[in-house]
């Protein structure tokens, strides 16, 4: 059974042509949207059919679609804190009067689940920043080596 290609990680259509310039060695290969141009250079190979070209356009797209989605998730945390932290300065903001304290049980208890909940998302954006750097950095070095491998097998 062949292997179909993902949708573009763009804008999701499936009219996408994967070509590679038919080398023996050092082949350079490609996936472009027919909609919406995106384009995806594919590594240097030896590309048998399309099946393969297929399934390296398909890794790189998954790779995209991770990195989209983490980068989502971050941004759901940020605007997560910015409210956590405007309902703790709200109750911050709470003044005492006549020298007693007008925290109810309940303010006082939604305040707590603030700075936990703060907390908790300060430390996955953390998590979250460390994947994403990681994951770089990993690529870069993966692409240094396959470069250095091309190199000396030409």
């Amino acid at each position: 059974m062949a292997t179909k290609p993902l949708p573009c990680p763009k804008c999701g259509s499936t009219n996408v042509k994967l070509h590679d310039c038919g080398y023996s060695a050092f082949n350079v290969a490609s996936g472009d949207c027919l909609k919406c141009k995106f384009s995806l250079s594919l590594p240097a190979g030896t590309f048998e059919n399309q099946d393969t070209l297929a399934k390296s356009w398909n890794k790189k797209v998954r790779a995209i679609l991770k990195e989209e989605a983490k980068k989502s998730e971050l941004q759901k945390l940020r605007s997560a804190l910015k409210e956590a932290e405007k309902l703790l300065s709200e109750f911050a903001a709470l003044k005492v009067m006549n020298g007693e304290s007008i925290y109810s049980d309940r303010v006082a208890e939604q305040a707590e689940q603030a700075l936990s909940r703060i907390q908790d998302i300060k430390t996955n954006g953390k998590n979250l920043r460390r994947s994403l750097i990681l994951n770089s950095s990993v690529n870069s070095v993966v692409k240094s080596r396959r470069k250095k491998r091309a190199a000396s097998s030409t």
